[in-house]
């Protein structure tokens, strides 16, 4: 639960789980490790690297966040007594000729006791061993002298006796209630003597109406069982790469180009923080340790402050920030500068593709950062690049791109990731999900990865050639819907992906009962979750739709984004059947504006709109149905999609003939 917090940006609950399973097992390195990227402050953060090092003597990146805090360290394990005046000797002239300047005086010394497990062991025995032979007397305050008695204590004979009266009365009860049983079946006789059979059967229990919970419940449906062997095909299994933990802490990707060692703490503590979605946290300590730089300015620190501006919105600040640090002159002496700098510039084309993922600005910056003179190019450049490419359909240009950066990166879980992207949008689902099975190999839990395995099961799904393949990517959906569910039990799109799923093996229940569960907590969800909301509104006003349960469809579709024309147009054709053709006709009028590519299907439903009004309401609109004839052409319906729509535009000229022949007279009649 703490793990999942602190990824979803949840650090106060993710501290307060941290803490309770370091106290549960103190000798816990994970729960250790990942309490020090939420620790509430420093005290907190050099205690719980304390308390690492006590548990792994050899961890040196805890003793190296010590020093950087200022807390001296101790090794645990040194060399043998015989090496050590070597070692020391050796040691002597590399620290007179590269002395360590500190960045706080006076080092605070904190000693944390921790007593080993052999110890507690022991004194744990100890306690016991004593309190079971300790046999405490009164205080003798009458002169009184105690003696143990066996026999003859006062009240032990009444006792006797009264237990023995009870037995007595207890059997006797017994065998007067079985002479009667026996009785009664001797004078009656057995029901089944004559050769009846009977049979026991069980009355049906009915089981418990599934309610909308934000979490799975115990012994929800499982995904559809598969056969052995299945008929789909099976991904590659990844080799030459390491198997990731989801439950333990994540080794983040080594920061390239390396920072300068002066800030190194602060950008990697920061760059935790960016990833783990505490924007305000990492933003905090970015500027304050700008402002203990002084005048000297470091690319790195003002990368990261940038992009965290740009993920909470701020872009304007991101790009100022990025800007003012180009223009700022080194101070005399100062080895560091932010002048031309690639990386900086690699940060503006990440600021601009957040704005446009199509922008030419966010091309150009990622092509001058990758004509710096680095080896290897700068992979943050390069992912933009890619990205900017895919985004414009250049798949050929971005495949190129990413291919040449995995040749530097080849387990950089962001280029195999988009490579999956690439080969899903140029149609090769089975490829994509070849890199997908590499990224989930390296990072089980990785949330982007987990939804493009689900969404290629189910577009695989919808395009099966058998029965059986469908059934079977809509089971492996399922399956990717509930780790989903899994790592974050807290996120819609596990229940919409698993609906998507169900609905897709006909369980048409199951979807509705996952579509409930993520609505009856739409309150509680951030605003980022409201494009999983709009369109788990819409999948279940689809069912309500296709089940004739028009009402609630239509409460369903309301609540859906008016950009969704699919929703808009069922809406428009549920107003016609309840006869509210005001609310048709505005909504028609929204689609033709934000939907013009299915401009004839609208036209239709516009006919279909003013001839029921001229029908019903004649009064309402002048009725001009020379101008609707002259709509409903022969070519009009050869250009409509279905052969039901090309059926409605025939049956809606018909009726327009028909009123137009009687409002124009009899004279006209043989028309």
């Amino acid at each position: 639960q703490g793990i999942a917090a602190a990824r979803a940006g949840q650090a106060d609950h993710a501290r307060q789980m941290f803490r309770q399973a370091a106290r549960i097992d103190p000798r816990n390195e994970a729960a250790w490790q990942w309490l020090i990227t939420v620790a509430e402050d420093n005290d907190e953060r050099i205690f719980s690297l304390k308390q690492l090092l006590s548990i792994n003597p050899q961890n040196d990146r805890a003793r190296e966040a010590l020093q950087r805090l200022g807390v001296q360290t101790s090794v645990a394990a040194g060399p043998p007594a015989a090496a050590q005046p070597a070692a020391a000797a050796q040691a002597a002239p590399a620290a007179q000729a590269a002395p360590q300047t500190q960045r706080q005086s006076g080092p605070v010394v904190i000693s944390v006791p921790v007593l080993d497990d052999t110890r507690h062991a022991r004194l744990q025995q100890a306690a016991e061993e004593f309190l079971r032979r300790y046999n405490p007397e009164p205080v003798d305050r009458l002169n009184i002298d105690w003696a143990q008695k066996n026999r003859g204590r006062y009240g032990e004979g009444g006792a006797t006796r009264l237990r023995r009266i009870t037995y007595a009365a207890a059997g006797l009860v017994v065998l007067v209630l079985v002479g009667s049983l026996i009785y009664v079946v001797s004078q009656i006789g057995l029901p089944f003597d004559e050769g009846e059979k009977a049979a026991i059967v069980s009355t049906r229990v009915p089981t418990a109406t599934p309610m909308p919970l934000l979490t799975p419940m115990v012994g929800a449906a499982l995904a559809t069982p598969f056969d052995e062997p299945m008929a789909v095909l099976a991904t590659s299994i990844p080799t030459g790469l390491e198997r990731g933990d989801p439950y333990r802490l994540v080794t983040p990707t080594a920061i390239y180009p390396d920072v300068e060692r002066d800030v190194a703490y602060a950008v990697e503590l920061a760059a935790n923080y960016y990833a783990n979605g505490d924007y305000a946290t990492a933003l905090e300590q970015l500027q304050a340790e700008r402002q203990r730089s002084g005048r000297d300015c470091y690319p790195a620190v003002v990368y990261y402050e940038a992009l965290t501006l740009a993920a909470m919105g701020e872009f304007r600040n991101a790009e100022n920030t990025v800007q003012q640090a180009l223009n700022t002159e080194a101070p005399r002496g100062s080895l560091v500068t932010c002048q031309n700098s690639p990386l900086l510039a690699a940060a503006l084309g990440e600021i601009a593709y957040m704005q446009d993922p199509r922008s030419e600005n966010a091309l150009a910056y990622s092509e001058q950062a990758l004509a710096a003179n680095f080896d290897p190019p700068l992979p943050q450049a390069s992912l933009t690049k890619a990205r900017v490419q895919l985004a414009r359909g250049d798949l050929a240009e971005a495949e190129r791109t990413v291919l040449r950066a995995l040749e530097d990166w080849p387990e950089d879980t962001n280029f195999l990731l988009l490579e999956a992207q690439i080969k899903n949008a140029s149609d090769k689902p089975q490829e994509a999900l070849n890199y997908v099975g590499r990224v989930l190999y390296l990072e089980p839990a990785l949330l982007p990865a987990l939804y493009l395995q689900t969404d290629v099961y189910l577009h695989l799904a919808q395009h099966a050639e058998s029965d059986r393949d469908k059934m079977e990517y809509y089971g492996l959906a399922a399956l990717s819907a509930q780790t989903i569910q899994l790592y974050y039990s807290g996120n819609p799109a596990g229940y919409l992906y698993l609906a998507k799923a169900r609905l897709g093996e006909d369980k048409i229940d199951l979807a509705e009962t996952e579509l409930d569960r993520i609505l009856a907590v739409r309150n509680s969800l951030p605003a980022s979750a409201a494009p999983f909301l709009s369109e788990a509104y819409r999948v279940r006003g689809d069912i309500y739709y296709q089940q004739g349960r028009l009402e609630d469809a239509r409460d369903d579709y309301e609540q859906v984004d008016e950009s969704d024309p699919a929703a808009a147009a069922r809406l428009v054709d549920i107003y016609l059947r309840q006869g509210d053709y005001q609310q048709a006709a505005n909504k028609l009028e929204l689609l033709q504006v934000n939907d013009p590519a299915n401009t004839a299907h609208y036209t239709l439903l516009q006919a279909k709109l003013r001839i029921e009004i001229c029908t019903f309401y004649p009064e309402a609109l002048t009725c001009e149905y020379r101008d609707m004839l002259r709509q409903l052409t022969d070519e009009f319906a050869a250009s409509l999609g279905s052969e039901a729509q090309q059926a409605d535009a025939y049956a809606l000229r018909a009726q327009a003939h028909y009123h137009d022949t009687l409002s124009r007279g009899p004279s006209l009649s043989d028309e």
